[in-house]
C-alpha cells in the first residue's frame, strides 16, 4: 500500500489529478487507486467524471497497471477501461515504476479519448428493442429462449435465477433507453447501471474495476462496440 501511495502521489503532483481515493479488492491483495481527470466530458449533455486508475497487487499476481473510470453523474453508472497493453513489473525501482507510469499518462489520454469517440457513435446507432434480448443472451449467456419467449412460461429449464438475471437486466436496460434514448448509448448504460445499482457482488470495487461486474462490463461494451460497428 506504502508503493502505491508514493507512486501516485508523484503522479498526482506531476500530473494537476486530484487523489480521489483508495480501494481495495481480494482482502487487500489488490490495491487501486483512482487520481480524478479535472476535466468533465460529457455525452449528449450528459456529464461524465473520470479518473486515472493505478492498480497494484501485493500477491505478484499482476504488475502495476492503469486503467480509466467513468462516472456519469447522472446516475452514477460506472465503468472501468482497463489498458491491457500497458504493466510495470514490480522488479524495478520505485523511481523507474514512477517514470513509467508516467509515460502511460499519454496512454491514459488517448485511451480516454478514444473511450468517449466510441461513446458518441453508440449515441448515434439506433437499435430495436428485440436487440435487448439478444444483448443479454450475449453478453450474460442467456440463451435467448430462456428469456423473452418462455419468461413467463412454466419452464423448468429455466431457472429461477436466471429469470430474476434477466428481469433485472432488461428493467436496467429498458429505463436507461427511455431516458438515454433508443440507442446503443442507452443499451451500454442499461449494463453499467444493472452491475453498479442492481447485481449483488461478493466484492464490488470503485468504478467495477475489477471482478466479476467489471468481466460484465466489459463484454457489454465489446457487444456494444460490434453492434455499433467499431469492431
Amino acid at each position: 500500500m506504502l508503493c502505491i501511495l508514493f507512486i501516485d502521489k508523484s503522479l498526482a503532483e506531476q500530473t494537476g489529478f486530484k487523489i480521489a481515493g483508495y480501494d481495495t479488492y481480494q482482502h487487500g491483495r489488490k490495491v487501486l487507486a483512482f487520481l480524478q481527470n479535472p476535466e468533465e466530458n460529457e455525452v449528449a449533455g450528459y456529464k461524465l467524471k473520470d479518473y486515472l486508475l493505478i492498480g497494484n497487487s501485493h500477491d505478484y499476481s499482476s504488475s502495476f497497471w492503469i486503467g480509466n473510470t467513468s462516472v456519469m453523474l447522472r446516475c452514477a453508472n460506472q465503468f472501468t477501461k482497463r489498458n491491457q497493453q500497458f504493466s510495470v513489473s514490480h522488479t524495478i525501482n520505485s523511481q523507474e515504476r514512477i517514470d513509467k507510469l508516467l509515460h502511460s499518462f499519454d496512454a491514459y489520454l488517448q485511451q480516454n479519448k478514444l473511450l468517449y469517440e466510441d461513446f458518441e457513435r453508440f449515441l448515434n446507432a439506433p437499435i430495436e428493442l428485440d436487440t435487448i434480448d439478444e444483448a443479454i443472451a450475449e453478453v450474460m449467456n442467456i440463451r435467448l429462449q430462456e428469456t423473452a419467449g418462455h419468461l413467463h412460461a412454466r419452464q423448468p429449464s429455466v431457472s429461477t435465477r436466471k429469470k430474476n438475471l434477466y428481469q433485472q437486466a432488461s428493467a436496467s436496460i429498458h429505463r436507461e433507453c427511455f431516458d438515454l434514448g433508443k440507442n446503443v448509448w442507452g443499451l451500454f448504460n442499461g449494463f453499467t447501471h444493472f452491475t453498479t445499482h442492481v447485481k449483488k457482488a461478493k466484492e464490488k470495487t470503485f468504478g467495477n474495476a475489477l471482478g466479476s461486474m467489471a468481466d460484465l462490463n466489459e463484454r457489454a461494451y465489446r457487444y456494444c462496440q460490434s453492434i455499433a460497428h467499431l469492431n
